[in-house]
């Protein structure tokens, strides 16, 4: 899929900015997938949670006003398919939040809601993907059996997106690294 650009890093990074900066650079209508949905929706298990609820509000504030935001919590394959069938770009940040929502709700999906995701996405040609994901490769072993599932899991899709896309980016203390 060249029309992928996968990008990666630690918390805090620079990951989102650079995904801004790279979906402006298009000169396309841009739509803005949110897996980090606004709490009280229901969606998040983080519902009471008022500094993410701040957070999510600057992240929008900072897009621009001709962006769409889609909030999606899980079966992203689904708001892929209803893009408007035409040249667009769709940033999805990010992936980690994403496999969170889904392992929170029901591991006996993870696999399934994945290959749906992958498949939507080949199914665009028309749409350039800008992924955001965290880097999980460098971080300790967790110590409890769901924590390593998730590791495992988002280190496994990385991979086979980075594979799959034309682009790959590292950020690292604010310094975008083209690895691809």
């Amino acid at each position: 899929m060249n029309s992928l650009a996968l990008i990666t890093g630690g918390a805090r990074s620079g990951k989102t900015e650079l995904a801004e900066s790279l979906a402006a650079s298009f000169n396309k209508p841009v739509i803005y997938v949110a897996t980090m949905t606004n709490p009280g929706k229901g969606v998040s298990s983080l519902a009471e949670d008022s500094e993410l609820a701040r957070r999510i509000e600057q992240l929008k504030k900072r897009r621009p006003a001709t962006w769409q935001t889609l909030e999606v919590g899980r079966n992203m394959d689904k708001a892929i398919g209803k893009l408007p069938a035409a040249p667009l770009v769709c940033v999805i940040d990010c992936l980690s939040f994403y496999l969170s929502n889904i392992l929170t709700h029901d591991r006996r999906d993870l696999e399934m809601l994945i290959k749906l995701l992958l498949q939507s996405m080949e199914e665009r040609p028309d749409v350039d993907f800008i992924m955001v994901t965290s880097e999980v490769g460098s971080s300790i072993v967790p110590e409890n059996a769901l924590n390593r599932l998730y590791r495992d899991a988002l280190g496994e899709l990385n991979m086979k997106l980075a594979t799959m896309a034309g682009a790959v980016w590292l950020c690292c203390v604010g310094l975008p690294l083209r690895l691809k």
